[in-house]
């Protein structure tokens, strides 16, 4: 009785995401230019520790290259480029390393290795999206939804569309009805998607991001 929508649209829609860090200065971070990109960053960006360190890996941040992110390279420090200070040395009140407000290892106010607000990497805003580099989560397990006693009884079919996230480890989450059929059907959808399971999606066929799709929950009574 499920109908997934994961079609992935161009790579050229951007596909969300975003980053953040900071190791609880009180101070903001330090204002300054973007660090290098990489689909897989080693080092998270912050004020150097060593001046001249005996093996340098430069900072990056995990945003596609083909983003336009607001920078001024002429800058001397890596940092934040909206911040208010100029003179100190700080990474910013965020968490577990990178350089913000937020946390992962990227910079910014989100959460991930990436750039601003968002989740999980990259950079948009938001949750990863389909496209850009991310495939479809693929669905392992779809047990069907059963019929309400209220719609068997007076014979009422349609199709229930329903919006969930698919985690990094291919679990339902946050499932939410966008187009209720009522008669106790969208209760029963959400029963069933709670259910599912799925190789989640893959950003560049590594690593397991999470993404929000759309199920349609088919109601057929023949």
């Amino acid at each position: 009785m499920g109908n997934f929508d994961l079609s992935a649209p161009k790579s050229a829609q951007t596909a969300g995401g975003g980053g953040g860090g900071g190791d609880h200065s009180i101070v903001d971070p330090i204002k300054g230019k973007l660090p290098e990109r990489s689909k897989q960053p080693i080092t998270p960006p912050q004020v150097p520790i060593l001046d001249n360190p005996k093996l340098s890996v430069p900072s990056a941040i995990a945003v596609q290259a083909d983003l336009k992110l607001p920078d001024n390279p002429t800058m001397p420090n890596i940092g934040v480029l909206n911040s208010p200070n100029v003179t100190l040395g700080s990474n910013g009140q965020g968490t577990g390393s990178g350089m913000g407000t937020g946390s992962g290892g990227g910079l910014g106010s989100g959460t991930g290795n990436g750039w601003g607000p968002g989740t999980g990497g990259n950079a948009g805003g938001g949750l990863f999206r389909i496209g850009g580099g991310v495939s479809a989560p693929v669905p392992i397990v779809s047990p069907e939804a059963e019929f309400s006693d209220e719609a068997r009884r007076a014979k009422y079919q349609g199709v229930c569309l329903v919006s969930l996230i698919v985690d990094a480890q291919g679990n339902p989450q946050n499932p939410r009805v966008i187009r209720a059929l009522g008669m106790g059907l969208d209760e029963k959808a959400l029963e069933a998607v709670r259910k599912y399971k799925f190789k989640p999606a893959m950003k560049d066929g590594k690593t397991p991001v999470p993404v929000m799709i759309t199920i349609e929950v088919n109601f057929r009574l023949y």
